[in-house]
Formats: C-alpha cells, sequence, structure tokens
C-alpha cells in the first residue's frame, strides 16, 4: 500500500515537473521573441545592424531568437565588393553562408510575415581525412536550395550596383 502511494506520488510529481518545463520554454520562447515579432521589427533591426561599422557582427547577430539565425542573402552578396560572372555569384552566396556560422552548423529559416519561422535548408559540413572543414561541392542540397532560392541578389561595387536575376 505504502508503495503504491508512493508510485502515484512521483508519478504526479513527475507530471507536474513537465508541466512547468513545457510552460517555462513556452514563455522563453516568446520572451525571446521567435514568434510574435513582427517581419517589419527584423528587417528593421538588420537594417539597424547593417549600418555599424561591424559589418561581420551584422551578419553574424541572431535576430530571430535563439532557436537559429536569418541572413539576408542579398546582404551577403553585397559583402563580395565586386561585380562577379553569375556561377561565381553562387559559389560566394553558398560559401559564405557556411563561413558565417560558427560551430559548422547552418539553417536557413524563412520568416513569414506574421512572425513565424519555418525550416527552408539544413548542412553542415564535411570533414577531410585531415579534419579540416570544407564548403560543400556544388551537388551539396544547400548549395542548391541557395541557387534555387536567392532571386534578386544586388552586388555593390562602391557606387556601382548591379543586379543578377538568378533562377
Amino acid at each position: 500500500m505504502i508503495l503504491a502511494l508512493t508510485l502515484q506520488i512521483g508519478i504526479f510529481g513527475m507530471f507536474l515537473f513537465m508541466l512547468f518545463f513545457v510552460l517555462w520554454e513556452r514563455s522563453e520562447r516568446e520572451e525571446s521573441g521567435v514568434r510574435g515579432a513582427s517581419y517589419e521589427d527584423v528587417l528593421s533591426d538588420y537594417a539597424r545592424l547593417s549600418q555599424e561599422h561591424d559589418r561581420e557582427s551584422a551578419l553574424n547577430t541572431n535576430l530571430t531568437g535563439k532557436l537559429n539565425r536569418y541572413y539576408s542573402l542579398s546582404e551577403i552578396a553585397s559583402k563580395a565588393g565586386s561585380i562577379m560572372q553569375e556561377d561565381e555569384l553562387y559559389g560566394y552566396i553558398a560559401s559564405s553562408l557556411f563561413k558565417l556560422v560558427t560551430y559548422g552548423r547552418c539553417v536557413i529559416m524563412k520568416l513569414s510575415k506574421n512572425g513565424d519561422l519555418t525550416v527552408e535548408a539544413s548542412a553542415g559540413f564535411t570533414e577531410k581525412g585531415d579534419g579540416v572543414k570544407k564548403i560543400p561541392h556544388i551537388g551539396d542540397p544547400l548549395y542548391q536550395w541557395v541557387i534555387k532560392n536567392a532571386g534578386s541578389v544586388l552586388v555593390k561595387n562602391l557606387s556601382l550596383e548591379t543586379k543578377f536575376s538568378m533562377p
């Protein structure tokens, strides 16, 4: 009888702990702005950070909360600083996405106008035999995703601006 009572109290305690944990996670998510951050807020934050002197800091700042990073492909392309052929531009964008992520995992998130985040592409570094991380080749799913979804990107060369239309 005492064993059954102890077991019931333990199960009830675990249920309360799980309920508390779920509610705490939800409140953390709401506070971090992952849900509820407006599309315009994120864009204005990004524009403000992009105008700061430290360009790398602006690109590496997590604007969508703790989950993942959101990158503007046109901003990454504009860092090239010179006019490129289209195939060079594809490679530049794809390699930049990987180089900007510190710990070798790149998740591209799409931010909808109502503030929801969806994973659009995910890929990690591959390691050579010597342990050196390398940029993925043209057949990599992330590389293909960038080529397919980048749209029009703006490459700035001092005062000269050229638009490339990407498929």
